[in-house]
């Protein structure tokens, strides 16, 4: 006897180091895991092949009733009939084991195994076990992996959740700059619209047909900033109301010439040069009317701020579309790119004093769609702005 329960200890210490070593092995599967989707997979492929039965896992009870369980290995035929439902619903309702071997549904097929949270259940396991219900040494096992996969759905979930206040906080801060910023561009315009049109309603007959003209021409410059204004406006509202953009893939190419071609409406004096890939064309996911509002942005800072030539460049990075805008002005002064992207910029040259929500703008339209946008002072004189789209969609 004594001989017997030596070698039992033996095969149980040799068996629980067994275990120990899988789990530490899974578990660093599960932190290289991307998503909660990943994570699922690996805990069922890893019971399917150390137990060497079908896996099924469901996030709740209606799952089974919506066809969106998910099965690792082949069920023989499963019908989702009563029986089984009871006791997935047992199972989320009383949070414990249900099934076959248990006291709650014991005519069930397969053995659900709840998988833990810190609030609460996270989904369940399901086990057809093939060869008669398992030995409890290998139950606690198979708890021991779906509590380890339990803590790193949690720790997922709470990456996705800072990263939503995240974004909700960067949007809050945009609506607040964005507040900031009509509250003082949009009034300057008004207030010259108003005055200009006043004089000529008021001494029409008096001030001459040549002041009249450059009245009226101010009436149309400030009515088209306040038009940019507004699409921009509309372009931020676009961005922070939607979590995800819909991207289509678009050539490049023709998003620049879209962009060059609205740009020079506006500026029919402005010489924009182009310079495009002559053997590759760059098909890019991307919202094009997000990204022509971006080019637009750049250039009218350019013709407005440099009253240079502007060169518009398209490259291909790697797995990156490169777009560059670029004029020969002065450049940016060193005290002012560090918040150039984060707030509305004064100019001194500006007649309305501010570039508006331009920059803060193009920034937020990039890094909606997965890219970045930066800004540097060319080699050869001037300020060139970059910015860079993925050339494929990031996988979900």
């Amino acid at each position: 006897a004594t001989t017997g329960s030596v070698k039992l200890q033996a095969r149980r210490a040799k068996n629980s180091e067994e275990h120990t070593r899988r789990l530490y092995d899974f578990s660093q599967k599960l932190a290289s895991a991307q998503n909660a989707d990943q994570m699922i997979d690996l805990a069922m492929q890893y019971l399917h092949d150390q137990l060497g039965c079908p896996v099924l896992y469901l996030e709740d009870e209606n799952d089974i009733r919506e066809n969106r369980e998910r099965i690792v290995g082949e069920i023989g035929g499963f019908v989702s009939d009563a029986i089984e439902h009871s006791a997935i619903s047992d199972c989320f309702r009383e949070v414990c084991d249900t099934g076959v071997g248990t006291i709650h549904s014991p005519y069930a097929r397969f053995h659900y195994i709840p998988v833990p949270g810190s609030s609460g259940m996270l989904g369940c396991i399901g086990l057809l076990w093939n060869k008669g219900i398992a030995e409890e040494e290998i139950q606690e096992h198979v708890r021991a992996i779906l509590a380890q996969t339990g803590i790193s759905l949690e720790r997922q979930r709470l990456a996705e959740e800072r990263n939503r206040a995240a974004m909700t906080a960067d949007r809050e801060k945009l609506r607040s700059n964005l507040l900031r910023s009509i509250s003082h561009d949009l009034r300057t315009p008004l207030t010259g619209i108003i005055g200009a049109s006043a004089a000529i309603e008021e001494n029409g007959d008096s001030i001459g047909a040549k002041e009249t003209r450059k009245l009226a021409a101010d009436i149309h410059e400030d009515a088209e900033w306040l038009l940019r204004m507004v699409e921009n406006l509309l372009s931020v509202t676009r961005v922070s109301q939607v979590a995800e953009l819909k991207k289509s893939e678009e050539a490049a190419e023709e998003v620049i010439v879209e962009a060059v071609s609205r740009c020079k409406k506006r500026f029919p004096d402005a010489q924009i040069r182009v310079d495009l890939p002559e053997d590759d064309m760059l098909f890019v996911p991307m919202d094009a009317t997000l990204i022509v509002q971006v080019l637009i942005n750049l250039m009218e800072n350019a013709v407005r701020y440099a009253q240079t030539p502007i060169d518009i460049g398209l490259r291909r990075d790697g797995a990156w579309a490169e777009f560059s805008v670029r004029d020969f002005g002065p450049g940016i002064a060193d005290d002012k790119k560090e918040n150039l992207f984060d707030s509305v910029q004064a100019q001194p040259d500006s007649r309305r004093g501010g570039l508006g929500i331009g920059l803060t703008l193009c920034r937020s339209i990039i890094t909606a769609h997965g890219g970045e946008i930066w800004e540097v002072n060319h080699p050869d004189g001037g300020a060139q702005f970059l910015f860079t789209l993925p050339l494929e969609e990031e996988e979900k």
